[in-house]
């Protein structure tokens, strides 16, 4: 299986439910990976019958975004460990699986203390892969920085860790100037389709220079470690800076953060690139009160045929209906989670329920808007349409309908170009 390349696994396919039921049988393992897609595949009834014999096994869930909702329920009645939409990262399965398998799993007999297996380890698969893999090393690097080497790069503080690795506050010894390095955790490290998926990231990023987008220095190997080399940017996330605001915020801020992401989305779609993950907390306000986007690395150029996201989990509350479903996106997937945002910006909530199932999210549009005045909630109707052959076109189109709403509705237009942080003392 190409996804899990890397971990020394010798694959053997099992094509159906009674093939996997006699290797649940027949043979321990340690993780059983299930597609809830496989026809004729009854979980609860297969879980039954042939877990008995493996019963500290580790159950990863797979299958489309609509499976979220029957995976929650069966891990709720701990009959599974995690959930892993389709279609795959393969950095994200590896992550997954690593993790199921490092966890600490109970021994047999009682008042027996959690242990780590070392044996090597057996694995089913979706579909009924069927592998043996060797003991892995425990993922990730330390919290401390760890030392590079004598060279240019001084790892000073970590300031944030991502899904591919840590990201640590540097100082550029040759540029004299402080950096920031994300630092590729080590199994990705030596994993090839990792760092293409790496250099896919770095290349997107290299191509966007603009002052609201955290820029992309450099890509680097050393010591068997890849890091990205990246401006630093120290102050707060707009997570933080939303929770300092009272309920909502004043429209003419509102309106100030819009237009300043706007530039910023605009210019990515120019380049053909979308960012697919527009949230506050990848947001940035810089200490001297400069806004910027941050992690493109889910972005790709426009028109791909799938989306192709880590998990769909997270913020599906701010994607749009068409990427949930694994459709062809364009920019118009960005307006909607720039209005979502818009909406959680002035009234201090979401239009969606937090915790709505990803298929409501999917398939059903949202509850109506209320609590705006007439204009305003027209922009973001317009905005947030389900089809997107009805939304507004562009974040340009948006921004214009917006500022005019603003402005005839609340007696609010731009002020000063950038937006001040509430407090300058923390650094991200």
């Amino acid at each position: 299986m190409k996804a899990l390349e890397g971990l020394r696994c010798i694959p053997v396919v099992v094509n159906d439910v009674a093939r996997a039921r006699h290797v649940l049988l027949n043979v321990a393992i340690d993780l059983w990976i299930c597609d809830l897609a496989v026809e004729d595949l009854d979980f609860r009834q297969l879980h039954s019958e042939c877990l008995t014999r493996n019963a500290s096994a580790r159950i990863l869930l797979t299958g489309s975004p609509l499976s979220q909702h029957l995976a929650n329920a069966l891990i709720k009645e701990n009959r599974a460990d995690q959930f892993l939409a389709k279609p795959w990262n393969p950095v994200g399965v590896k992550r997954m699986v690593l993790s199921l398998l490092e966890a600490p799993r109970p021994v047999a007999g009682p008042g027996a203390a959690p242990s780590v297996a070392t044996a090597p380890r057996q694995i089913i698969t979706p579909r009924g892969l069927h592998m043996r893999v060797r003991p892995a090393t425990a993922p990730g690097i330390p919290a401390a920085p760890p030392v590079i080497d004598e060279g240019r790069y001084r790892l000073d503080e970590l300031v944030g860790e991502g899904g591919m690795g840590r990201v640590y506050r540097a100082h550029d010894r040759l540029l004299d100037m402080e950096v920031a390095i994300k630092l590729l955790n080590h199994e990705f490290s030596r994993d090839e389709t990792a760092i293409d998926l790496l250099k896919k990231e770095a290349r997107i990023s290299l191509q966007l220079l603009h002052r609201h987008i955290v820029r992309l220095y450099n890509l680097e190997r050393r010591q068997n470690l890849l890091l990205i080399i990246m401006e630093y940017v120290p102050g707060v996330s707009l997570n933080t800076y939303m929770s300092r605001m009272p309920r909502g915020g004043k429209p003419g801020l509102v309106l100030q953060i819009v237009s300043v992401m706007v530039d910023a989305l605009g210019y990515a779609h120019r380049k053909g690139v979308l960012h697919k993950d527009i949230t506050p907390g990848n947001v940035l306000i810089s200490d001297d009160g400069v806004l910027k986007l941050i992690d493109f690395g889910i972005a790709d150029r426009m028109n791909r045929q799938r989306v192709i996201p880590d998990y769909v989990i997270g913020t599906p509350v701010y994607m749009s209906p068409e990427q949930l479903r694994g459709e062809t996106l364009d920019a118009r997937t960005d307006v909607y989670s720039l209005a979502v945002l818009t909406h959680q910006l002035l009234t201090g909530r979401l239009p969606s329920v937090p915790e709505a199932p990803v298929e409501a999210l999917a398939f059903q549009p949202h509850p109506p808007l209320e609590g705006f005045p007439d204009r305003v909630r027209g922009i973001l109707e317009w905005a947030l349409a389900f089809d997107p052959s009805g939304r507004c076109p562009s974040v340009h189109a948006f921004l214009a309908g917006f500022r005019e709403a603003c402005r005839q509705d609340y007696d609010a237009d731009l002020a000063p170009a950038d937006v001040q942080p509430s407090s300058p003392d923390e650094t991200l």
